[in-house]
């Protein structure tokens, strides 16, 4: 038995699974409903969701068994999660990793199995949703994929399980951070003179509650610090009179100075419809933890990883912590502009530019308009010192005026990292381009310009400077191309071919990326170029290939058909024949005369037509060009090749021809798949006591149907699956010398038809399916 495999980021995955709080939970009905309908689609008696942790999995949701976990070195899951694709085992008792497994020697009797690795958003494969049965058996595509997307929905239930259970943390929080914050409301209206205040505003003051309306503005002030009192009544004044509302930060004086609480008031003025304040209302807050936990905010600060720098409205630094100092390299006082810069220290923006800091144009814009800014910056300590910051600006409206908060991390290692990915580019030969339509801006990296053979150093930037470089035969076709990516697609893949300054031609593969505004327009593509020379070259070959077989094939039928054919010519030959004999010795009867040379004639058309149809169809089809054929006149054609088959076989071939539709085609090629295809069918009926064929055509929707049908009762069900495949025969040694399913339907494809096995109808009966051409 091979043991479940232990992943080598096994720690990582393990501690991301118990981060979901998952593990020996209660079952859900959510879950349990993906495990009964995944069993369902897959027609299985057993489906789990399962989570393999260190030693075990176990089971979130079952159906159809009933123990909740198995150890983890003989689940089939551990094999599973090894893997991004579905993994099945379609009969466990022969496979030589599983046969000896106890599961499979005991309950639950496994002998089929397939499950989709439940992925998490960051990329970890915590367990499998698994369909199990005591049968060997096998998950059509359809199946697989329906499986593959219940695994996902399992995922997203998982997180946002885990999503919930914070938001419902978060929510309790919050409810106790309002009770303990004991936020107390006031108002005042200035027409009747009328006062209100809350309970909590009450408590704030320490002042019982209900007081008399005319005594609560004068209890007010008796609890403000005396040093606080002038600012309180310029406040009130103001507001008053020019309907100001404000922010009050102040103390509140208890037991005659014994204790001391730290209020902020906030007031908003209502005013009349002709701009008189009419009514002022606002809230108090106590602040007095607030203070105290300054100091710990403080220490908060000074421990975060990130760099944090704060600016006022007016540009000076009011915080800066120690991160901050560590990445930029520079003290306090340098930072804040009172000591000069170290020689030589520099931010530099990605291109090279210098970073003008406050003053660059770029944060001016966020500090003006607001909003935020995301920057790379290359700092430069000294001569040997070269970091790279990762810059995060946000502005925050405050009572003093606007700030602005700098949040900034060292990425020098993620920067070496994406430079190491480059390099593994430069060295595949894949370039990467970024094009820019609005501006109508082309970036090429290195590799790039080494595919196109071009100096960086004249490179215009324009897109007219990959125009100019493609192959001139070619140009107009990859141009239409690429911009019809940019019109409608979101992912492009396409080849075309450059004229590089030495002269050398190249085919060049290029996928990409467009990226849309909210408005549908591209903004950006990216995307990578290599060299598909020689996979062309290989391409063409193989073309080649396929043509020298497909003609090979068509004379080799030629070959079986020639003994009937030439019957067939034998017997319009002998009426010639017998007819010239007879015409000297009837020159006199005018009459038989005339119809001896009608006769004659007749049997020279009857020549011609079979001679006319054996050339067309022994001519190479390479380079054809595709032209609207009517399909009557095609299948007509080969019931004139097929006949003397079908006599020597004593079949009847019935031809049943409705549709009167054109098809755009090569001719010669559909006419090769259809001979084929009724040989094909002489061979499987010329030994039953019934032998027919028909051949019919109609017209179903945009579609023409041919069906070429027989006396037999259908193909058997053991070769079914594989009568399409390349080299299957059911035929003897030395016959079958046609076409074959698997080529026809290569052919068929090429036109934009299919080729299929009709298994409704009760006899055998293959069914060939074009687009009618436009009329």
């Amino acid at each position: 038995m091979k043991k479940a495999p232990v992943l080598p980021n096994d720690a990582e995955r393990v501690k991301a699974l118990k981060g979901l709080q998952i593990l020996d939970t209660s079952p859900e009905v959510s879950f349990d409903q993906i495990t009964e309908l995944a069993a369902s689609i897959c027609d299985v008696k057993i489906a789990l969701v399962s989570l393999v942790d260190d030693r075990r999995q176990w089971f979130k949701a079952k159906y159809g068994l009933s123990v909740s976990e198995t150890p983890r070195e003989i689940s089939f899951c551990g094999h599973a999660i090894a893997g991004s694709d579905v993994f099945e085992v379609r009969d466990a008792a022969l496979h030589p990793d599983f046969c000896d497994n106890p599961l499979v020697l005991g309950e639950p009797k496994v002998r089929f199995y397939a499950g989709a690795p439940l992925v998490t958003s960051d990329g970890f494969r915590l367990g499998t949703l698994c369909v199990i049965d005591s049968q060997p058996s096998r998950l059509d595509e359809r199946k697989k994929r329906s499986l593959e997307l219940l695994a996902k929905q399992v995922v997203t239930l998982l997180e946002a399980r885990l999503d919930r259970q914070a938001a419902n943390s978060l929510f309790s929080q919050l409810q106790e951070a309002q009770r303990i914050a004991h936020v107390g409301s006031w108002s005042y209206d200035l027409r009747t003179q009328e006062q209100f205040w809350s309970s909590e505003h009450y408590r704030i003051f320490e002042i019982p509650e209900p007081q008399p309306q005319e005594s609560l503005w004068e209890l007010y002030r008796q609890r403000i610090h005396p040093e606080d009192l002038p600012e309180l009544d310029r406040l009130a004044a103001r507001a008053l009179k020019d309907g100001e509302g404000f922010v009050y930060n102040h103390r509140v004086y208890l037991d005659g100075g014994a204790r001391i609480k730290f209020v902020q008031g906030i007031g908003r003025v209502t005013k009349t419809s002709d701009g008189k304040p009419a009514f002022i209302s606002g809230t108090c807050r106590d602040r007095t933890d607030d203070v105290e936990n300054e100091n710990r905010y403080h220490d908060l600060i000074e421990s975060m990883s990130e760099g944090l720098l704060v600016r006022n409205a007016s540009g000076a630094v009011i915080q800066v912590n120690q991160a901050a100092k560590r990445i930029l390299g520079l003290s306090e006082a340098q930072i804040c502009g009172r000591e000069p810069l170290p020689a030589g220290w520099r931010l530099d923006h990605e291109d090279g530019r210098r970073f003008e800091g406050w003053d660059d144009p770029s944060s001016v814009k966020c500090r003006t308009l607001g909003g935020e800014g995301d920057w790379i910056l290359s700092l430069k300590a000294s001569t040997d010192d070269r970091r790279w910051i990762r810059l995060h600006v946000f502005c925050v409206e405050a009572p003093a005026g606007k700030t602005t908060t700098w949040m900034m991390s060292d990425i020098t290692a993620m920067v070496q990292a994406r430079e190491e990915y480059r390099f593994v580019l430069e060295t595949l030969g894949i370039g990467v381009w970024r094009y820019y339509p609005q501006a109508k801006k082309l970036h090429w990296n290195s590799t790039a310009h080494a595919l196109f053979e071009s100096d960086p150093s004249q490179f215009s930037g324009s897109v007219e400077a990959w125009e100019q470089a493609l192959a001139p035969d070619g140009r107009k076709t990859a141009i239409e191309q690429f911009e019809q990516a940019l019109r409608t697609q979101a992912q492009f893949f396409m080849t075309f071919e450059i004229l590089t300054p030495s002269g050398k031609r190249k085919h060049l593969g290029a996928r990409g990326t467009v990226v849309r505004n909210e408005s549908g327009e591209a903004v950006l593509m990216v995307g990578v170029n290599w060299d598909r020379s020689n996979e062309v070259k290989m391409e063409t070959f193989l073309q080649q290939e396929r043509q020298n077989a497909i003609q090979n094939s068509k004379l080799a039928s030629l070959g079986e058909m020639a003994a009937g054919i030439a019957h067939e010519i034998n017997n319009p030959l002998a009426v010639i024949q017998a007819n010239a004999f007879l015409l000297p010795r009837i020159k006199g009867d005018e009459q038989k005369f005339t119809d001896r040379l009608g006769a004659m004639t007749k049997a020279t058309e009857r020549i011609a037509k079979i001679v006319k149809g054996l050339r067309k169809f022994s001519r190479s089809t390479e380079g054809a060009e595709h032209r609207p054929e009517r399909v009557t006149d095609i299948v007509n054609e080969c019931l004139v090749l097929t006949e003397a088959k079908a006599k020597r076989h004593s079949v009847t071939i019935d031809a049943k021809l409705e549709s009167q539709k054109q098809i755009l085609c090569d001719q010669v090629e559909i006419e090769q798949v259809l001979v084929n295809l009724i040989n094909n069918a002489i061979d499987a009926v010329s030994e039953l006591p019934e032998r027919w064929v028909v051949v019919s055509s109609l017209d179903e929707g945009d579609e023409v149907l041919i069906r070429v049908m027989d006396s037999g009762k259908g193909v058997p069900a053991e070769v079914e699956d594989k009568i399409f495949q390349p080299f299957f025969t059911t035929k003897s040694v030395g016959q079958g010398t046609g076409l074959g399913l698997s080529i026809a339907r290569g052919i068929l494809e090429q036109h934009g038809a299919t080729l299929m096995l009709n298994r409704s109808l009760g006899h055998t009966c293959f069914e060939i399916r074009f687009k009618k051409k436009d009329a």
